[in-house]
Formats: structure tokens, C-alpha cells, sequence
């Protein structure tokens, strides 16, 4: 009885899982969306075309370059006797509006 009870909470488990993955996997085949289309989605979508300011920038931190939209993360490895870890020292992003133009 309690194998049963196991292997339906693993299925439960792997059920959720699946679910889980699923934006990453329509990002990794790369379906691009419309624009059109976008504005109904919830959730994570992928588009596709040249973006192009709305108005302003913002100077990304560590390459100095205009840009619309920049996120990063600096990590320092530290280490103690058999113990190792990263540890973040940094991190930030930022954005501004900006148009999508595509084909559409």
C-alpha cells in the first residue's frame, strides 16, 4: 500500500515538474509570437524584432553602453578548508520602455 501511495506522489511530482518547465520549453524551440498575439498571453513569450527606444536609455554598469534593458549578477568564489561556495557581491538590473518593431 505504501508503494502505491509513493509512486502516485512521484507521478504528482513529475506531473508538476512538466508544468513548471513548459515556457522554458516553447523558449527553447524558439516559437516567436506576434505582437498582436502577445497583448492576450499571460505569461512568459517570446517575440522577435528590432526594439527600438521609447524615448531614453539607461547606461548598463559594467560595459558602460547606452541600452534599453540590462540585468546582471557578479559572484565571488570564496573558499575555507573543504568548504567552497559562490557568493553574490552584486547584482541589479534595470529597464525602460521601448517599442518592438516586426513583421507584423
Amino acid at each position: 500500500m505504501e508503494g502505491l501511495l509513493f509512486v502516485a506522489v512521484g507521478l504528482g511530482l513529475l506531473g508538476y515538474g512538466i508544468v513548471q518547465l513548459r515556457p522554458a520549453y516553447h523558449v527553447y524551440k524558439g516559437e516567436t509570437q506576434d505582437i498582436v498575439e502577445v497583448e492576450r498571453k499571460e505569461g512568459p513569450v517570446e517575440v522577435e524584432g528590432t526594439a527600438e527606444s521609447a524615448g531614453s536609455s539607461v547606461r548598463a554598469p559594467i560595459s558602460g553602453e547606452e541600452c534599453l534593458a540590462y540585468e546582471y549578477e557578479v559572484e565571488e568564489y570564496q573558499s575555507s578548508g573543504n568548504n567552497s561556495s559562490w557568493k553574490t557581491v552584486d547584482e541589479g538590473q534595470a529597464a525602460v520602455p521601448f517599442r518592438l518593431e516586426d513583421r507584423t
